[in-house]
């Protein structure tokens, strides 16, 4: 044999050896079918795959790895390409993997091997496992969806929140973390201000009196961990300087940042009552320790 010769051998020989490395390389199940569409000999990456022997998928029994309700389909779109000639075979359906002991959803493609006279000597294709993006893309709709949902429901409580701002009953104040972003007129009001001399947003901590940092950081802690607490007593300062005490309640609608709508009643009246009660429980106490009461 010619050195010629010899070269040629050894090119065809690393040709091989490079096809066979990539179809080992590839995530996907290469398979070889006859011109009439059989498999006539065996297919490693099927057998591993599906777990049939050669005897359970031979010549056309391959079919019995596809699931039942998608055999007519895949059965039609391979005879449909293997009696036109091509140029290229496309179909998907479910097929059993013996790893997942589960069918899996697959696609697959295949192109036919044709010799220097036109005729088809063999088809070439490779079958994916596309369960996993199939899974992934379900799992991305449903997010969506409760996205959409949760989006919904945010608006609609947005759209309350306003609509209790609006109220000029009670103060109402919705804040995110340490500062006001929107109050009622109520709330202004309470505070000594006209909203056209405030501008918003404003830090509730600058509107506190030292002495109320354990109870307001309790009120925080108990809202981040619990969605609301409870109502407390606490002052603020008006814009004279005055001190206006004050019941607080407030309910999150997002825990971080946190994000709260807070009800603020003005209780200087019964302050005010109960300083006179008190006043007057000790005159009558004083009264009676008089000699001859």
């Amino acid at each position: 044999m010619s050195g010629k010769n010899l070269d040629e051998l050894e090119q065809l020989r690393h040709r091989d050896a490079r096809y066979h490395a990539v179809l080992l390389a590839s995530a996907a199940i290469v398979w070889i079918a006859g011109p009439e569409g059989e498999f006539i000999e065996r297919q490693p990456g099927w057998e591993e795959y599906t777990g049939q022997l050669w005897e359970e998928y031979q010549y056309s029994k391959w079919i019995s790895a596809i699931h039942p309700d998608d055999r007519p389909q895949v059965t039609a779109d391979w005879m449909g390409a293997v009696g036109s000639g091509g140029p290229v075979y496309r179909t998907q359906g479910r097929i059993w993997s013996a790893k997942h002991r589960a069918w899996r959803a697959f696609q697959t493609r295949g192109v036919p091997v044709r010799d220097k006279t036109g005729n088809i000597i063999e088809w070439i294709g490779a079958l994916t496992d596309v369960q996993d993006a199939f899974d992934a893309q379900e799992k991305l709709v449903q997010r969506e969806g409760q996205l959409a949902v949760s989006r919904s429901a945010a608006a609609r409580l947005r759209e309350q929140l306003c609509r209790l701002l609006e109220a000029n009953s009670v103060g109402l104040i919705m804040t995110r973390d340490h500062d006001i972003l929107e109050a009622n007129d109520a709330f202004l009001r309470l505070i000594g201000c006209h909203r056209s001399q405030v501008a918003l947003p404003i830090s509730w901590r600058e509107l506190t009196p030292l002495g109320y940092e354990e109870a307001d950081a309790r009120a925080l802690a108990q809202l981040r961990e619990e969605g609301e607490c409870m109502p407390f007593q606490k002052e603020y300062i008006r814009a004279d300087g005055v001190r206006v005490p004050v019941l607080l309640g407030a309910t999150a609608f997002n825990r971080e940042p946190l994000e709260c709508v807070c009800f603020v009643v003005d209780i200087t009246a019964q302050k005010q009552a109960e300083a006179a009660l008190e006043q007057a429980r000790r005159v009558a106490e004083r009264a009676r320790r008089r000699p001859g009461f």
